[in-house]
């Protein structure tokens, strides 16, 4: 539902100017963190609530021109194409339904979201659009998009059953890990023309993702809460054969989670905890099942670039920026925001650029708005990297 504009709404005026298609100017507007003194880029201005992507999907074009983000400035939430060379914002969408966490081809000028049961794929260039698929998804079920594969000729999907649902995000995490839905798995050709079901069972699924490397070989996770999920990350082919534990959880009290394919797909990193012990950043060979710690920082969530060589994360106050080989941890930015389930919208979840010198993160700011930011990797040679693709 649109939002109504008053005069006791500031952001009335702005969200008029905001057609679809049409390029705006968008000047960022640089800041100095109090604390640690990096400069930052605000790419949203304080208009309406924004964020961008998500942790473990692309939120960046191929060649890092475009950054895609979500935003509610019009009143419901439509995306965004923001221009870092130009530093102009251009609106991609008119839809009636939050279209989710998109998935953004990486080869290719073209994102893929959804809209009920409808996958829609739209070229960022020319906003051609089309409907390549739409699901039979059941009465009072769910269905989302969940990844794109490293060549973009593939999408996998996730199929939520009906349940009883709650209306508080906290509480129907619970909920839904206690009702036990069936739910379901499907793989999808990108044009929409072959479209199967890779695997279904009555549990809280969740994070299907494609190994980089090769799209017949899936991640995906028994969600819930942590501390009551027995067995959190798995592998399959998108057949649904080979089903196995990754990463087995020997004890009882041990969770694991935000787990992530390395881009070498190789290799994934998740969180893992134990009572009694600390808080660990994992990194596991899938080959051969060896486990190294990373880091006993308290990242909430994290993400490493393509080399595997730097981890981006936040903790309680800041985004902050791990040297794998060292051990380093430097804080970059305070977030403000807060680490919980009932806030997952505007987690931080900060991701990295295609040539991991740029980091992307959500940021809350006066009036309960959040912004999209950028933050370089280092400081050295200034901003001079901001408008190279």
């Amino acid at each position: 539902m649109t939002r109504p504009q008053t005069l006791d709404d500031p952001d009335a005026g702005k969200r008029q100017a905001w057609p679809v298609g049409e390029w705006v100017d968008s000047p960022t507007q640089v800041q100095h963190d109090e604390v640690t003194g990096r400069r930052f880029r605000i790419l949203t201005g304080g208009i309406g609530n924004n964020r961008h992507i998500y942790f473990n999907r692309a939120n960046f074009t191929g060649d890092g021109r475009y950054a895609i983000l979500l935003s509610d400035r019009t009143g419901n939430w439509q995306i965004y194409a923001y221009d870092r060379a130009a530093e102009r914002i251009r609106r991609l969408t008119d839809v009636e339904l939050d279209p989710g966490r998109p998935s953004i081809d990486p080869l290719r000028p073209l994102l893929y979201y959804t809209q009920g049961s409808a996958v829609h794929r739209l070229d960022i260039d020319t906003l051609e659009e089309s409907v390549v698929y739409t699901h039979p998804t059941p009465v009072g079920g769910t269905f989302l998009l969940m990844d794109i594969s490293g060549d973009g000729q593939y999408l996998g999907f996730m199929e939520i059953g009906p349940y009883d649902r709650a209306e508080d995000n906290t509480a129907d995490f619970v909920r839904r890990y206690e009702a036990r839905p069936l739910s379901s798995f499907w793989i999808a050709t990108a044009d929409g023309a072959k479209v199967w079901r890779a695997h279904e069972e009555k549990r809280h699924l969740q994070h299907l993702l494609f190994n980089p490397l090769d799209p017949t070989t899936l991640m995906f996770c028994y969600e819930g809460p942590w501390d009551r999920v027995e067995q959190r990350m798995w592998l399959m082919k998108w057949d649904g054969s080979q089903i196995r534990p990754l990463r087995y959880q020997e004890h009882p009290d041990l969770a694991i989670g935000h787990e992530y394919w390395l881009a070498d797909g190789q290799h994934v990193d998740y969180v893992r905890r134990r009572k009694g012990w600390p808080t660990a950043v994992c990194r596991i060979d899938v080959r051969t099942g060896v486990e190294t710690v990373l880091t006993s920082h308290a990242f909430s969530h994290f993400v490493s670039d393509r080399s595997g060589d730097w981890i981006v994360g936040d903790d309680a106050q800041h985004v902050a920026l791990l040297d794998v080989k060292s051990g380093e941890i430097v804080p970059l930015v305070r977030h403000g925001q807060e680490l919980t389930i009932a806030n997952t919208l505007y987690h931080p979840h900060p991701a990295f650029s295609p040539d991991g010198r740029l980091i992307v993160f959500c940021r809350h700011v006066e009036r309960g708005h959040n912004d999209v930011c950028l933050i370089e990797r280092q400081d050295q040679g200034g901003l001079d990297c901001w408008r190279r693709s």
